[in-house]
């Protein structure tokens, strides 16, 4: 289990051990080259963590990776226009 240098503190919190996927990463890599920008760490971390944003999905709306990381993206680039 890798240690997480922004988000460990809250799952030790929540009682939940998650750990960082290697295929998470690599969506995240390839949507920063899409969009030309690099998200800041603790944003990787968070979306590289198995299931992070299942913490977050109400019943009736479910949120992927990739949906998730697109709307980061559009935020990111209508503050920095």
């Amino acid at each position: 289990m890798t240690q997480l240098k922004y988000h460990q503190h809250i799952l030790n919190l929540l009682g939940i051990e998650l750990d960082m996927l290697v295929s998470r990463v690599a969506i995240i890599e390839e949507r920063e080259r899409a969009c030309g920008v690099r998200f800041p760490a603790s944003v990787r971390e968070w979306f590289a963590i198995e299931s992070a944003e299942s913490l977050f999905i109400e019943r009736r709306t479910r949120i992927t990776l990739r949906s998730s990381l697109a709307s980061v993206t559009r935020e990111t680039q209508h503050k920095a226009t």
